[in-house]
């Protein structure tokens, strides 16, 4: 099984991941407005492993599945993608085929 998963800092631009790693802050989430004047949840969530830190970032359906992570707990997370974020970092995105499994 470790086999499939990433470590965090061999996480590149674009591609689809699997990681397990602990959640070291609270998710937050908020309500974002889009150019359409909708407003959509987003939920993100900071975790590492051995190698690295990154955000995990869910939106609408997929914030819920961030929320119910607590600060502390081992997750493995499956179906993820990775975008450009802020100041050259990368995000990690729960897409539909997402799946967050808690293992403590």
């Amino acid at each position: 099984l470790s086999k499939i998963r990433t470590k965090i800092n061999d996480v590149k631009v674009d591609g689809n991941y699997c990681i397990e790693a602990i959640v070291l802050k609270v998710p937050e989430r908020r309500e974002v407005q889009t150019k359409t004047g909708e407003s959509i949840a987003l939920s993100e969530m900071f975790v590492e492993d051995d190698t690295g830190q990154i955000w995990v970032k869910g939106w609408r359906n997929q914030a819920r599945l961030i929320e119910t992570c607590e600060i502390g707990e081992i997750i493995s997370i499956t179906g993820l993608n990775a975008r450009s974020g802020l100041e050259g970092r990368i995000d990690l995105f729960l897409t539909a085929f997402s799946k967050i499994t808690k293992k403590n």
